[in-house]
């Protein structure tokens, strides 16, 4: 039988997914990263301090590795793609613990403009002092180095380094974005990137240790995408 052109224009849009049970909303990328050159695992950085609040030495967490390879601490972030601009910040400060001479997390993100607010969880005097990849002049934050501090970051950067000037071990990263799209991985390599509009991204990849690595991953609406990274070569 012939079917009219309004009939077959409805046949084309349910083959395409546009009918009932298409799947809407955003979508989300997930996956882990890994490192295909190992290096030497966590090192000592110190003995315990009387005045801080750990009882045993401090590793390092410049590398932090499964046997399997899956990398934590490692900032994964979307630098191209549709619908980055136009996010309200969040109110509230992302925060960065010192406790037991040592910052927590390792590394963070936050939004450009949105405040940064460093606490002092030790019984002793510390002293944040912020760097940026742009090779600018470091800045001390100011005022009393044994209370909290707060820092504004007004535009995006990957990364913000900060050590503690008198700590010269105490070392933290923070991913400064204006968008909410990026995750840090956790001790098994795992990360989520949610409420992503359907497209196609750029994946960065950005670790202590490692030269960045990236991926095209394409989002559609309502699924979960994977992408696994790999980290191939050593700064």
């Amino acid at each position: 039988m012939k079917k009219s052109g309004a009939a077959l224009a409805a046949l084309v849009l349910l083959g395409c997914g546009g009918g009932p049970g298409a799947r809407t909303g955003p979508g989300m990328i997930q996956g882990t990263v890994r490192v295909g050159t190992p290096l030497k695992g966590a090192r000592w950085t110190h003995a315990p301090l009387p005045d801080c609040a750990h009882a045993p030495p401090v590793v390092a967490e410049d590398y932090v590795v499964a046997t399997d390879g899956q990398v934590a601490w490692a900032f994964v972030y979307v630098s191209s793609g549709p619908g980055l601009e136009g996010h309200d910040r969040p109110r509230g400060a992302a925060t960065l613990d010192q406790i037991g001479c040592r910052y927590e997390p390792h590394v963070m993100g936050m939004r450009a403009g949105q405040k940064l607010q460093v606490r002092n969880r030790d019984k002793v005097r510390h002293n944040p002092y912020f760097f940026t990849m742009r090779k600018e002049v470091g800045f001390y934050t100011g005022g009393p180095p044994d209370r909290d501090i707060e820092r504004t970051f007004d535009r995006p950067e990957v990364m913000v380094g900060v050590i503690c000037d008198i700590h010269p071990w105490e070392k933290a990263w923070v991913g400064v974005l204006d968008h909410p799209f990026f995750a840090v991985t956790d001790g098994a390599g795992r990360y989520t990137i949610s409420g992503l509009p359907p497209g196609k991204y750029r994946l960065e990849v950005w670790h202590e240790k490692y030269r960045s690595e990236s991926a095209l991953v394409e989002v559609s609406a309502g699924e979960v995408s994977t992408a696994d990274l790999v980290l191939k070569t050593p700064k």
